[in-house]
């Protein structure tokens, strides 16, 4: 895994994409 081998750099920018994602998937409810 490239978490892995990079350490926490990779890990605190893939978590920066995660929050992002997770944002944008508050905003969309697929039941509306």
């Amino acid at each position: 895994m490239a978490a892995e081998l990079h350490g926490e750099p990779v890990d605190r920018v893939e978590d920066e994409v995660d929050d992002e994602v997770l944002d944008k998937w508050a905003d969309y409810d697929p039941r509306k």
